[in-house]
């Protein structure tokens, strides 16, 4: 899949071969991932893997688990009909049949007219990484400048949301950084 989206370095590919495969097996053994391969009649010729990823919880969305649609390739004869749809799909049939409502991907520009055309949407995504990294370095920890004064506290009732006492002795007790 990966050398069919993107130019990397054979030597590159095999490495990641390697730890995708000891990555994915772990995955599939324990049901955190589920891989669906469809057959045409000359053999395998596509497949994919729903991996139950655990997110934040979120209001509104009752698991902390989504599946997230991954590695969904067709052979290069097999492109165009309809294979890629099957797997998806089925992949999205396996997950609704287990409760999740809501299931994510990351689309190449080879699946995204697939995607769309099953009722997936657009969602944003930002990346920092690789060669975007800023190179400058994080001057000095917040903890040698000086705090400022702290405020009152509230004299009734007890603090709410995020300020409560054993937030704020988590977010004192964290490193800090100046960004200047």
């Amino acid at each position: 899949m990966f050398e069919a989206v993107a130019r990397y370095p054979p030597e590159a590919l095999a490495q990641h071969d390697r730890r995708y495969r000891r990555w994915i097996s772990e995955r599939l053994r324990s049901g955190r991932a589920v891989g669906a391969i469809a057959e045409g009649p000359e053999g395998p010729c596509g497949s994919g893997v729903a991996w139950l990823r655990e997110e934040q919880p979120r209001p509104g969305i009752p698991h902390r688990v989504v599946p997230y649609l991954m590695s969904i390739y067709v052979v290069p004869d097999q492109r165009g009909r309809g294979v890629g749809s099957a797997v998806t799909a089925w992949l999205v049939r396996w997950a609704r049949a287990r409760g999740f409502q809501r299931v994510v991907l990351h689309a190449t520009r080879f699946g995204r007219p697939v995607y769309r055309r099953l009722g997936f949407e657009r969602s944003w995504e930002m990346r920092l990484g690789g060669s975007s990294i800023p190179s400058a370095p994080i001057r000095r920890p917040l903890d040698s400048v000086p705090r400022s004064r702290p405020t009152r506290r509230r004299r009734r009732g007890r603090a709410r949301g995020p300020a409560s006492d054993a937030s704020r002795r988590t977010l004192s007790e964290s490193p800090r950084f100046d960004l200047e």
